[in-house]
């Protein structure tokens, strides 16, 4: 037993990296999982960073979350069925919350994750679908109650190596989830108390805090670089450069208006009082900013000590002139309203919660539901087949619909300004 746990051991550590996978515009992003994935937090900031961040405006993007399901029924009872109507081109998939049956961890549950998993990767495999596979999420350490949470993070982690082991063995990307959301929970309580939950009141089911971690995590297995603007402008001459998806469309002394098709991801400021329901919250102790959403402006040749930034027609933001040469990010510095963003940012974003929700509807209750219903559905009678192929294809009409206005919203660039107003350092 000990040989067995040392070489497997010794395999996981050789493994430093697996195919990494590289959206492309045409690709078409299938996001499983269980009720983490259903409750549509972290796979709409997935969807929304994907279709105005990352530089791609040709993708489509769906949302499988499933309350209550494990890997192994998502192989046997829905994978076929939901991956042949999206027809997906890449997939990530998050299971293992509910996999280790919320018990220490044993041979059964660890040997039936396994196979769950290894049915997934290998179907995949052989219908040319790029997959990323994430271990499983963290429990809180102070809100999880079914059993100790040291004891079930333990589980976790038994599952997120067998995760690691098959993407290995497929060729798949894979993200550890569980290491990452343990670190920054440890760091959060550690500042803002036991109180302040970042795996959920339940201890399972994270607030917005969590899922940006599970976004993050995802994010960068799916190959972001977080490279979304570099705007330089010559203050002394008001000549602006920027990088692929912004276009200067007017310069004056010391403002420039741009029009932009990629965007920031977009926060609010941070409540007084640290909440979960705040991503901002946990920005401190997740390099988001700095490694996924950096909309750089840098200024030259100013004639004072510093200046004043307005990022559209919010507050103006004082910065020294070496820190403007430098460049700042205006993802870190500017949010909510001040944010020349914010308002194309929120209306994208209920757009997508909004499609979320229908394609719940769609595989929750109909897929899954009817099949339930009506057991052996393809050997019923011509009219019931119909009647349902029916209902089928209008449905994908109706989301095909959502779809492609959410598709053309994102074509159309944003137009805002950037001021630059020189000032000596303020006391």
């Amino acid at each position: 037993m000990k040989k067995t746990i040392l070489l497997t051991a010794i395999f996981l550590a050789s493994v430093s990296c697996f195919a990494a996978i590289e959206l492309k515009n045409g690709d078409r992003i299938a996001i499983i999982g269980d009720s983490i994935t259903e409750q549509k937090l972290y796979s709409v900031y997935l969807e929304f960073y994907l279709r105005v961040c990352s530089g791609l405006h040709d993708l489509s993007i769906i949302q499988f979350g499933h309350g209550g399901e494990h890997a192994s029924s998502y192989a046997v009872y829905r994978m076929k069925d939901t991956c042949t109507w999206f027809n997906p081109t890449v997939a990530t998939l998050c299971y293992g919350m509910n996999d280790g049956q919320y018990r220490k961890t044993n041979d059964r549950s660890s040997g039936n994750y396994r196979n769950g998993l290894r049915k997934i990767a290998s179907w995949m495999n052989q219908n040319r679908i790029r997959l990323l596979i994430s271990s499983p999420g963290a429990v809180d350490t102070t809100s999880f109650r079914r059993l100790r949470p040291d004891d079930y993070n333990q589980t976790l982690a038994v599952l997120g190596a067998i995760a690691k082991e098959t993407a290995a063995e497929f060729h798949a990307e894979f993200a550890d989830l569980h290491s990452l959301l343990l670190d920054v929970m440890r760091k959060a309580k550690a500042q803002y108390g036991d109180s302040y939950h970042v795996c959920g009141p339940d201890g399972i089911h994270p607030a917005r805090n969590g899922h940006l971690v599970m976004a993050y995590n995802m994010l960068k297995g799916l190959g972001m670089d977080g490279r979304i603007a570099e705007i330089k402008m010559d203050y002394s001459t008001g000549k602006t450069q920027v990088s692929e998806g912004h276009k200067v469309i007017r310069t004056q002394h010391g403002s420039v208006t741009l029009a932009s098709t990629r965007w920031p991801f977009c926060f609010w400021p941070a409540p007084a009082k640290p909440q979960p329901s705040s991503e901002t919250t946990i920005l401190p102790f997740l390099p988001f900013n700095q490694d996924l959403n950096r909309f750089i402006l840098k200024v030259t040749n100013l004639p004072s000590s510093g200046a004043e930034v307005q990022f559209g027609s919010g507050n103006f933001h004082y910065f020294s002139r070496e820190d403007l040469e430098k460049g700042i990010n205006l993802s870190e510095f500017f949010q909510g309203k001040d944010n020349a963003f914010h308002m194309v940012t929120n209306d994208l974003y209920r757009k997508i919660r909004e499609k979320q929700m229908f394609e719940t509807k769609i595989f929750r209750h109909f897929q899954t539901g009817l099949r339930a219903a009506l057991p052996h559905l393809e050997k019923r009678s011509a009219e019931v087949v119909n009647a349902c192929s029916v209902i089928q294809k209008e449905l994908k009409d109706d989301w095909k619909k959502i779809e492609d206005a959410i598709q053309k919203s994102v074509e159309i660039p944003h137009q805002y300004i950037i001021t630059v107003r020189p000032c000596e350092r303020k006391k």
